[in-house]
């Protein structure tokens, strides 16, 4: 074997390139820094911080300087990846320029108290609806009809970045629409008990499922846990117009649990002269 460097291949018969791929272990490019909206107000707000430090810099600004150029700031922002500490990370990063100006003794400019971060992305199903459905609340899936045209949302695992949690309590989401009413069957991780179901919409009624005890809050809500829990939610208490937005937490066995872990569910509710196109 023998050594080299790259100034002595290049040296002996190289020839130029005119094209260098991405050097990045994510999908072969540099999405998940750069390109989103969020990304590329952040690396605005660090140029022109460098810019006011220009020939102001001492070791405390620079090392300042330095953390917020720390390539990870930017992975949070943007839709692609989840955090449930996105607020703090945002503040974070826009700290570490403002200290920088500060121990620079400069003015810290008014665009650095601004959030980049606006809200965190909504969950979409992974299978939306596409007919209407009308299965019976008794805690039991008793035919394959019984949801046929639902969707669903996968939450066999939670995204919080760059881990994948497993879910405690459920394995998935299924829901769908009549004219009257939106339907939720929750589904169960093997073994597991459901003592509590909250529901929050957003911009309508809270919904409490007391399963040990049978009761509902909301005395139009039906709902039924054997097997798996089916929930019958009549849509005036939603108050949501074409969508739907809500968060669920899940109790039981001592343990509460957020679905999603941030942010809402969003769906689209099914209008009748929607499902002869869908199909």
């Amino acid at each position: 074997i023998k050594t080299a460097t790259f100034s002595e291949v290049a040296e002996d018969n190289a020839e130029p390139l005119y094209y260098l791929h991405p050097g990045s272990w994510i999908r072969g490019d540099f999405t998940t820094w750069v390109g989103h909206e969020e990304k590329n107000r952040a690396w605005k707000y660090l140029k022109q911080v460098k810019s006011l430090l220009k020939g102001h810099l001492n070791p405390q600004a620079e090392e300042e300087l330095m953390c917020a150029e720390g390539s990870d700031w930017f992975w949070w922002y943007g839709d692609d990846n989840f955090t449930l500490y996105y607020q703090e990370f945002d503040e974070l990063f826009r700290k570490h320029l403002r200290r920088a100006l500060e121990l620079a003794n400069l003015e810290v400019p008014d665009f650095l108290d601004e959030p980049i971060k606006k809200e965190i992305q909504s969950v979409i199903p992974s299978m939306i609806a596409v007919a209407y459905i009308n299965p019976k609340i008794d805690g039991l899936v008793e035919n394959y009809y019984e949801y046929l045209g639902a969707g669903e949302f996968d939450v066999s695992t939670f995204s919080t970045g760059q881990m994948a949690v497993k879910s405690y309590f459920l394995e998935k989401i299924v829901y769908g629409f009549n004219e009257e009413k939106l339907f939720l069957m929750l589904k169960p991780q093997p073994g597991r008990t459901i003592e509590r179901v909250e529901l929050y919409f957003e911009g309508g009624r809270d919904i409490v499922l007391d399963s040990k005890r049978r009761t509902s809050n909301q005395d139009k809500v039906e709902f039924a846990w054997k097997k798996v829990f089916e929930i019958a939610i009549p849509l005036n208490i939603t108050e949501g117009t074409d969508e739907v937005k809500f968060y669920l937490i899940i109790k039981g066995e001592q343990v509460s649990e957020r679905y999603p872990r941030a942010g809402s569910f969003k769906i689209k509710k099914l209008q009748k002269d929607e499902i002869d196109v869908i199909w």
